[in-house]
């Protein structure tokens, strides 16, 4: 099953056709594939966990959904932490990203993970060098027990860009596409 192509990208028709496009959708290949719990959309945790896909491994990192207000980096991988030049395992997205993105960030992070749905995204984010780097990304909810909400999200640069923004920050994430896995999705 392909991912939809981004209502965003078809001004970029690079972005269709790249080979991050590719990397992402084969990550999403990954993700339709894990085993699922009876009646559930999402797989759970545990399957995402024993069921690595090495060459996707580097790009992942898995969030927590903490209501009311965080977004807690679980993991970060290790090509990730080196992007951004930076261990941010146990950070709070919403501190690192652009205040104007946070409200609309949380809101979007909570819909994957209880509506379930999926959500592509494009955000620029800036290394500890300084230098900023586009990036499409898509998130997906994984089911945990316990109560937590977690979500993988799978990365991968577009382009680097020129030296700007606050080093070790996300410098901005455009309005995403959202992936209808079986529950439709929101309308903001």
């Amino acid at each position: 099953m392909q991912i939809p192509d981004p209502e965003w990208s078809r001004e970029l028709t690079a972005v269709r056709d790249s080979e991050a496009r590719k990397a992402v959708q084969k990550f999403w290949d990954h993700w339709l594939k894990l085993p699922r719990p009876p009646g559930q959309i999402a797989p759970h945790l545990r399957a995402f966990l024993d069921a690595p896909e090495p060459a996707l491994q580097p790009r992942v990192a898995l969030l927590d959904i903490v209501p009311p207000d965080k977004i807690i980096v679980r993991l970060h991988s290790s090509a990730r932490e080196n992007s951004l030049g930076q261990a941010i395992t146990g950070t709070n997205v919403l501190d690192i990203c652009l205040a104007e993105d946070r409200d609309r960030l949380w809101k979007a992070a909570h819909e994957v993970v209880t509506r379930p749905c999926g959500w592509m995204t494009e955000s620029v984010v800036t290394g500890a060098s300084g230098v900023a780097a586009r990036y499409l990304a898509i998130n997906l909810p994984l089911m945990h027990d316990g109560g937590t909400l977690v979500m993988a999200n799978y990365s991968v640069a577009l382009e680097n860009g020129e030296t700007a923004g606050e080093r070790g920050s996300v410098a901005g994430v455009g309005p995403g596409q959202w992936v209808d896995l079986g529950a439709g999705t929101p309308k903001f």
